[in-house]
């Protein structure tokens, strides 16, 4: 019995050892044949590499071959051909032709070929060139790090870059420009001839606009568009990557006689302004291109009927009814009226422009307007030319409103620094959550919608157009607005006023033609005192006094500026004689003053400070 168990525990001892001999086994089988089947695929992959290259190779030399063979028969066909007087060469003349059909239908068949190797090669690259973004490029930090386009016409270029010396906003290509112009114009042209056959002929007057920029790191990037009928165009991508130029995707065809535009136009009195640009919306939007609507977002009780009087009449003159007036009670908001423009729209994904009352554009803008905006692609941010005051540009005879819209160095200056004219599709506007609606008044809501389409997939196209200009209107500064507020509408207070040579002579003044010199110190002396002001205050009476203390130090800088002018012309002297009298002229009465409104500014400043937190502490 013993033995029996102890004969059975060893032929189980066994088993278990062949069972793990065999799972070992097998796994070193499975193992190799893995490594087996890694080398084959490998080897496979370099057969076929290697067959694909000795393929082009064989073809290529063939390709090669049948050239010079083509090429040799040519020349004994032209010997054969002269000589007309041997009679027994006229078979083999015949001969050689037959050659020469045989051998050029085999190039084209090589040609053929060739052809299908380069598609093949050229989709693998257009497959990793299609994913980069060919007008967002990389995405920039801020709007500090955005490059703008230049815009570009057959003939000219619009650019707030300078060529060389020459910073006039529009000229035509000087230096190197010239052949770069005529390179690009040349290249696209011969692209659309190619990939256009049998259409109508292109040509360089058919550019509707173009756009350029370069990239100091990949190179020069070209968005040409050219009309091929009414409501149809062709885009042309082109790219300089520091060498040869080369054809970004394919030639596209636009057709915006579909797209739908909806202007929104915030609006608070201005009714004269108002009634100017329904005349003009009239001329372009309704009777030129017939697929624009019109939202008005009203703010403020006043001038209501007006307005409602404006759009009726407008109604009947122009048989046009695609418009919707909204009213709003609460304080002027850009950012706010926009806002309710853009969701109060119902017709789609359609694109919203953001306009303004003092904006003029034409009709060529609307399509740029089409162009340069793509659902889920593309966002338009013109850059507007701002019209100088008029006053100051035609030296107080002002023209009329058309003949000023012209783009010169002395008329006006590419706005730059703004960003609220905008074209955008509804759908990529809305998930950007909008505007920042806590803004009021004159604010920044642009410029940080502007930073929120930075951070998308976006591509923002920022460039300048020759077809939208803001129009000259005195700018008011409310000084109780917070600091940044306030100094950013100073500084487009002053920048729009007039070019730096109008407001020199303006400046200098009848000293221009004297030895006297300006004073600048006086000039440059005040600065906005936020010191004793609380811009978060609603308190109106408060406001209201700091106003007035700000109109105060205004006055109080006159009068300092008078008494150094007087103080200047009590020391004049003719051959050594005075020639006021100085104990008629009472000069220091005048710094007296100066000290006295001083007091009375700190004094008023100070009761609006009080009164501000006051009505803190109760609220």
């Amino acid at each position: 019995m013993r033995r029996l168990s102890a004969y059975r525990s060893w032929l189980f001892i066994v088993f278990i050892f062949i069972v793990v001999a065999v799972q070992i086994s097998l796994n070193i089988l499975l193992s190799y044949c893995g490594e087996r089947l890694q080398n084959v695929r490998e080897s496979k992959r370099e057969i076929d590499t290697k067959h694909t290259d000795a393929l082009r190779r064989v073809y290529t030399e063939r390709l090669r071959a049948t050239q010079r063979t083509i090429t040799a028969l040519k020349v004994q066909l032209k010997q054969a051909t002269t000589k007309e007087s041997q009679r027994e060469t006229s078979t083999e003349i015949h001969i050689l032709r037959k050659q020469n059909a045989r051998l050029t239908s085999q190039v084209k068949k090589y040609e053929k070929l060739q052809k299908i190797v380069n598609a093949q090669e050229f989709s693998k690259l257009k497959s990793e060139a299609s994913k980069l973004d060919f007008l967002r490029g990389d995405t920039p930090y801020n709007e500090l790090a955005v490059v703008p386009f230049d815009s570009f016409t057959h003939a000219g270029i619009f650019s707030i870059l300078k060529d060389g010396l020459v910073d006039r906003p529009a000229r035509r290509p000087i230096g190197t420009r010239i052949k770069e112009h005529e390179e690009i114009l040349n290249f696209a042209l011969r692209v659309l001839k190619d990939e256009l056959p049998g259409q109508q002929k292109i040509e360089r007057y058919n550019l509707a606009n173009g756009i350029s920029r370069l990239n100091r790191i990949t190179g020069m990037a070209y968005d040409l568009i050219f009309t091929a009928k009414p409501n149809q165009y062709h885009r042309v991508k082109i790219q300089r990557p520091f060498s040869n130029l080369e054809l970004v995707g394919n030639v596209e065809t636009l057709d915006t006689s579909q797209e739908i535009i909806n202007l929104i136009l915030p609006l608070s009195g201005r009714t004269d302004n108002f009634e100017i640009f329904l005349k003009r919306f009239g001329n372009i939007c309704v009777r030129w291109d017939g697929k624009v609507y019109l939202t008005v977002v009203y703010f403020g009780k006043k001038g209501r009927e007006k307005v409602k009087h404006l759009l009726s009449e407008f109604e009947d003159r122009e048989k046009f009814n695609n418009y919707k007036l909204i009213f709003e009670d609460g304080a002027f908001s850009r950012g706010v009226g926009l806002q309710k423009g853009v969701l109060s729209w119902e017709k789609g994904n359609n694109i919203m422009f953001f306009c303004d009352v003092d904006v003029f554009f034409t009709p060529d803008f609307v399509e740029r307007c089409r162009f340069y905006t793509e659902p889920g692609q593309m966002v338009y941010y013109p850059i507007v030319f701002s019209l100088y005051n008029p006053e100051i540009v035609y030296n107080g005879n002002p023209l009329e409103i058309e003949q000023q819209l012209h783009i010169g160095k002395y008329n006006g200056f590419w706005r730059d620094f703004g960003f609220g004219m905008t074209c955008v599709y509804k759908n990529d506007f809305v998930a950007t959550k909008g505007f920042d609606t806590s803004i009021h008044g004159w604010g920044t809501e642009d410029l940080k919608l502007y930073r929120k389409f930075l951070k998308t997939n976006l591509a923002v196209v920022r460039a300048t157009d020759r077809g939208i200009f803001h129009m000259y209107h005195q700018k008011k500064c409310d000084s109780s607005l917070p600091s940044e507020q306030y100094l950013s509408c100073l500084h487009s207070k002053a920048v729009t006023e007039a070019s730096h040579r109008q407001m020199g002579m303006l400046a200098f003044g009848n000293r221009l033609f004297s030895n006297l010199a300006p004073d600048w110190k006086t000039k440059l002396e005040y600065q906005p005192d936020f010191s004793l002001r609380d811009s978060k205050t609603k308190n109106k009476r408060a406001m209201s006094l700091w106003t007035r203390a700000d109109e105060l130090d205004i006055e109080i800088l006159e009068v300092k500026q008078l008494h150094s002018r007087l103080t200047a012309a009590m020391n004049f002297t003719v051959f050594g004689s005075e020639v006021f009298d100085t104990k008629k002229v009472n000069v220091s009465a005048l710094r007296e003053l100066q000290f006295r409104l001083g007091n009375v500014t700190q004094v008023v400043r100070k009761l609006a400070l009080a009164i501000s937190k006051n009505s803190t502490n109760h609220g």
